[in-house]
Order: C-alpha cells, then structure tokens, then sequence
C-alpha cells in the first residue's frame, strides 16, 4: 500500500557493475478499462552505501469506453429496457491522457576535514507548530437547505408515464 491506495506490483532486484537495481513496475490501476504505467527504478551505489539514482515513469490514459459490465441505468425508475432502446450513443469521449518521467541523481560527496566542525547558521530559527482544533459556527439549517437546492442541476427528466408516481397510481387504480 502507498498513498495511491492498495495495488499489484512487480519487485525485482538484480546485481549490476555498480550495485544492486530495485525496479517495481505496478500492475492496473484504480480507473476500470485504462491504460496506465507506473514503473520506478532505484540503483544502490555498493561503494557510496546509498541510493545513487531514482528514476520514474508514470503514464495514463483515459477510457474512451465503459467496461461490459456498467449499466448505466443503474438506480434510474422507469422501464430499463425501454430506455435502453431509447438512448442514442452518438458522441466518443474526449481523448485523455499524461505522462511524466523523473530522474533524480547523487552528485557528489563533500569531505569534512576532521579538525573542522560543523556549526549552524546565525539565521537558523527553532520552533515548534501547534495545530488546535476550532469549532465551525453552526449554519442555520435555512440557509443549507438554500445552498442545497441552489446547486441542484437536473441531468434528465423522465417521461410522466415512466415515472414511479405514475406506475404507483396504475396498480392501486
């Protein structure tokens, strides 16, 4: 697991000239039906004791169609089969996609004279950050019920005659 969530990966160590290399190349991704790569490459320098490069590639590319099994009309009241046949599926979705790669490199090491010590800067601030929790004022339950309905946006309106209402009056009439 990383902040990216829980995932399938590939590690794999192998001895070069220099060290070891470390690759982990993660398989899928969160977005069902995407293309993704993510794969990062960490070469241990044996002389130097660390890290020497760190190299990144990362890429994704957008569904342009939804996976077999989406049902679209999923919680939607009305006649699924009926609006299946209604609904026309005339538009391709746009085209989206993004790559990075990043290489970072140790450059070199600085030798410290022995009789030669280290002191910190004269600008060099210590301090210590609080974080206290704050109450929120309490909003009047008027105006959440006004912010609510104000960002309301209606996607599609079904037909009366679909309509659960409508189907609720046929059987009790």
């Amino acid at each position: 697991m990383g902040h990216e969530g829980e995932h399938e990966s590939t590690y794999i160590a192998t001895p070069s000239s220099e060290g070891l290399v470390f690759r982990r190349q993660k398989h899928g991704h969160i977005v069902p039906n995407a293309n993704a790569k993510n794969e990062k490459e960490i070469l241990y320098h044996s002389n130097l004791q660390l890290p020497h490069t760190v190299h990144i590639e990362e890429s994704f590319s957008s569904p342009r169609s939804a996976p077999p099994e989406f049902d679209m009309f999923a919680g939607v009241p009305g006649d699924k089969k009926r609006k299946q046949e209604e609904v026309v599926h005339d538009y391709n979705l746009p085209e989206m996609s993004t790559s990075s790669t990043g290489t970072l490199q140790f450059m070199d090491i600085k030798e410290l004279p022995s009789n030669k010590t280290v002191v910190a800067p004269s600008n060099l601030i210590s301090d210590t950050i609080k974080i206290t929790m704050y109450s929120k004022p309490p909003v009047p339950l008027e105006e959440l019920d006004s912010l609510i309905k104000g960002n309301m946006t209606c996607m599609r309106k079904n037909k009366v005659i679909e309509s659960a209402e409508r189907r609720d009056r046929k059987s009790v009439v």
